[in-house]
């Protein structure tokens, strides 16, 4: 860390970068309570009376921007406010719709010197005398943290998830002082080894892996419990008669397009009951799905297809102009494309057997596609139809 950044600046562009890791954006805001003496006022520093007060804080990322160029960013943005700090949010919130916006806070973040501070709860007693002790463990609602107090709403947020969160700000803020030249914002971790840990435990059983694929499991599941519910979705719900017989019947629409096994098929679709449908249908084809983000720019889904070479996508009506643009063949999946296959179907449409070849545990069920370093799109995992962990309970 530069000796020209401040503490308090490391503190808050930790509490930015968390902010923004668990809202997933690049832009958050939050407020902030200053002291109110760096006003260019004579004498403010020794001036009876209060002078606190709180200003929003508004704070981007680009995950290429180095660390240094970051806490300096974060520093001048606010010496900035100095001259502003007492105008007062209610008067803030006036100047336009976006900075109403941005004054309509959920967290507020309050930095001390580390000397003794007193707390009283409703009763008038103190229940914090030092910072640091750890004496509010009676106390609903606030947690005390060797860097920190916090004080959540216990409605929304348990304590240990507020424990956790107490770790993951000091994990930060810890990296942003320890940072080399190099450092760029993209290379801090917010997951600290408490979170490690408790991943470690979920992970700390002997479950059982069975050689099968998983829509071969879905077929068995759809036999010993045809009624039990097996997708719950905002659009449709499904049992597992239901989800394996809607599979089936497009599995074999698949089939009449030539799906070859292990062939690429992209799947552009947003989160839907039908996304379920569709990656079991592509497996029981013998294809390999691999998603497509509709929200992401057509510049990456084209070099996504020109990787695979894929020529065939499966997606919802409102997208099929757009994906007849990037491949030769789409197919709008809907309940009224379901319900013709089923009328088409040489059986019973809830018992309509998935098309016959010889896709097994060994072929590739699934591939993902990150932006990569160079901003390329890159195939770092390659999933494969073995080892699954059996549905039981589902």
């Amino acid at each position: 860390m530069s000796s020209m950044t401040t503490k308090a600046t490391v503190l808050r562009a930790a509490w930015a970068m968390l902010l923004a890791r668990y809202c997933d954006s690049d832009d958050v805001c939050f407020a902030a309570a200053v002291s109110g003496r760096q006003a260019a006022v004579p004498g403010i520093d020794k001036m009876a009376g209060p002078t606190l007060a709180a200003v929003p804080v508004r704070i981007r990322f680009q995950g290429e921007q180095a660390v240094r160029q970051y806490l300096n960013d974060v520093q001048d943005q606010a010496a900035a406010t100095f001259a502003h700090e007492q105008l007062g949010l209610q008067d803030i919130s006036r100047i336009n719709n976006d900075i109403k916006d941005a004054c309509e806070f959920t967290s507020l973040l309050v930095i001390q010197p580390g000397q003794a501070v007193r707390f009283a709860d409703n009763e008038g007693d103190s229940i914090l005398t030092e910072a640091g002790e750890q004496d509010l463990g009676t106390v609903d609602g606030s947690l005390d943290y060797p860097l920190l107090l916090a004080f959540y709403d216990s409605s929304v947020l348990t304590k240990s998830q507020v424990f956790l969160l107490c770790e993951q700000f000091s994990h930060v803020a810890q990296q942003l002082i320890e940072h080399k030249d190099q450092t760029r914002l993209r290379d801090i971790a917010v997951a600290g080894p408490s979170d490690l840990q408790q991943v470690m435990a979920w992970n700390d059983e002997d479950t059982e892996v069975v050689d099968a694929c998983l829509h071969q499991l879905v077929k068995e599941k759809a036999r010993s419990t045809p009624e039990a519910p097996a997708v719950q979705s905002w659009d449709a719900t499904f049992t597992y008669s239901e989800l394996n017989g809607a599979a089936n019947r497009l599995a074999h629409h698949l089939a009449a397009f030539g799906v070859q096994l292990d062939e690429f098929v992209h799947v552009y679709l947003e989160k839907s009951a039908w996304y379920v449908v569709a990656i079991l249908a592509v497996n029981k084809a013998g294809g390999t799905w691999t998603p497509l983000d509709p929200s992401h720019p057509e510049q990456r889904q084209r070099q996504v297809v020109s990787q695979t070479g894929a020529r065939l996508f499966l997606t919802l009506p409102a997208h099929a102009e757009t994906c007849r643009g990037l491949v030769e063949s789409v197919i709008e999946i809907s309940p009224a494309l379901d319900g013709a296959l089923a009328r088409f179907a040489p059986s019973s449409n809830t018992t309509i057997a998935a098309p016959r070849n010889s896709v097994g545990p060994r072929n590739a069920a699934y591939v993902l596609f990150t932006s990569g370093s160079t901003g390329t799109s890159e195939r770092p995992r390659h999933g494969t139809r073995l080892g699954v962990h059996e549905p039981d309970g589902h």
